[in-house]
């Protein structure tokens, strides 16, 4: 059995609206896991709160079995949770690198350590079969 992160019976309300009512949604780590319904469906709700931009009124999350709680997005980040959202608008005068590690960056002193950056992107790219350079645009 690989590892799994699972959200079990999860309840989302906000005023006058249950965005979510008992979800439960286990996906493997490391695989391709889409997720689709109409809209208004809860998809972003369920999404903001593996992120942790949203707690849930309701319900358990779970890493291998371990009851986790993400009750903010430096948990889910920590967590190595990382979430893009459809609505992303990037930032267009950044290379790839810097728009991957936008608000992650990890430092040399004062500045952004590029060489580590770069280094993370290109294994990033290359995961995922994408032949461009990190750098670029």
């Amino acid at each position: 059995m690989g590892n799994y992160f699972s959200m079990r019976h999860i309840t989302k309300e906000f005023p006058g609206v249950v965005a979510l009512n008992d979800v439960t949604f286990e996906v493997e780590l490391g695989k391709v896991t889409a997720l689709v319904g109409e809209n208004g469906a809860g998809k972003s709700t369920l999404i903001k709160i593996i992120a942790g931009v949203h707690t849930p009124n309701r319900g358990e999350i779970y890493i291998d079995g371990k009851k986790t709680k993400i009750a903010k997005s430096k948990d889910a980040m920590d967590l190595g949770i990382n979430v893009i959202y459809q609505e992303l608008n990037i930032f267009n005068k950044l290379s790839i690198t810097e728009n991957i590690f936008m608000g992650r960056e990890k430092k040399k002193g004062l500045f952004f350590d590029q060489k580590h950056h770069r280094q993370k992107t290109e294994e990033l790219l290359k995961t995922i079969g994408l032949d461009v350079s990190p750098t670029q645009r």
